[in-house]
C-alpha cells in the first residue's frame, strides 16, 4: 500500500467567514446613528458651556444711586423713627451697597463678624468701617427719637458712600 494514495478530503478547510452569518446592514446603520447622536450631544454641551462664559454681563441699576435714594427716603423719617430703628435702616442700606459694589457678604453677617473681617479688607475705607461700628452701637440704643444723631448718621452715610465710590472708581478706571 505504499503506492496507494490517501483518500482525498472532499474539500479544503475554508475561511471562518464562510461559516458565520454576515452582519446585517441595519446593525451598521444603528451603530452609525448612535455614534452620530453621541457626537451631536457632546458638541452641543461644549457649545453651551462656551456660550455661557462668553455672554456679556448685564449691569443692574447703579447701586450708588439706589443707596442715595434709600438714604433720601430715610431723611423724611428723621423725626418719626427711634434712633435704633433709624440706625438699623441706615446700616442695612450701607451693607446692601457694600454687598453689591464690593461683592462682599456684609449683608449676611453679624456686626461682630463684619467688623473683624472688614479690618482685613483694603477695599473698604477706614471711615466706612468706623461708621458701620457707630451704627452698630446705635442700633441697640434706647428707643427714643434723636433728630440730631439721625441727621449726623445721614450726613456720614452720604460721605461714606462718596468715599467708597471714589475708591472704587480709582481702583477700576474705565
Amino acid at each position: 500500500m505504499p503506492d496507494e494514495e490517501l483518500p482525498a478530503l472532499p474539500h479544503d478547510i475554508g475561511a471562518p467567514e464562510d461559516y458565520l452569518p454576515s452582519t446585517p446592514l441595519w446593525f451598521w446603520v444603528a451603530i452609525a446613528v448612535v455614534s452620530l447622536a453621541i457626537i451631536v450631544i457632546i458638541a452641543s454641551l461644549i457649545r453651551r458651556l462656551c456660550t455661557k462664559k462668553a455672554q456679556p454681563v448685564a449691569f443692574g441699576p447703579d447701586q450708588y444711586i439706589v443707596a442715595q435714594k434709600g438714604l433720601g427716603k430715610l431723611k423724611d423719617q428723621v423725626t418719626s423713627l427711634p434712633i435704633g430703628r433709624f440706625a438699623s435702616a441706615v446700616s442695612l442700606i450701607m451693607r446692601e451697597y457694600l454687598s453689591h459694589v464690593l461683592h462682599d457678604p456684609a449683608l449676611f453677617e453679624t456686626d461682630e463678624e463684619m467688623a473683624v473681617r472688614l479690618e482685613s479688607l483694603n477695599r473698604v475705607p477706614a471711615s466706612a468701617r468706623s461708621f458701620l461700628l457707630d451704627l452698630s452701637s446705635a442700633k441697640y440704643a434706647r428707643s427714643q427719637v434723636d433728630d440730631q444723631s439721625a441727621l449726623q448718621f445721614l450726613e456720614e452715610a452720604f460721605a461714606v458712600l462718596n468715599e467708597i465710590r471714589q475708591s472704587q472708581s480709582a481702583e477700576n478706571p474705565l
